[in-house]
């Protein structure tokens, strides 16, 4: 899991490196960015939210 009081909220979209994917969590209203994790089976962008997702 990620670092202590760190949320993401991920979307797999094929990205590649980080700053596209910080834009896009930008633009979507999440104030911290975010950044790109690449896996096997394609690039996920992983928006960091301020508080734990409401689930």
């Amino acid at each position: 899991m990620g670092s202590p009081g760190k949320y993401y909220d991920c979307k797999q979209d094929g990205c590649i490196t980080t700053p596209p994917c910080w834009r896009k969590c930008l633009s979507m209203g999440y104030p911290k960015g975010g950044e790109c994790r690449t896996y096997s089976y394609g690039g996920v962008c992983c928006c960091e939210l301020s508080s734990k997702p409401p689930n």
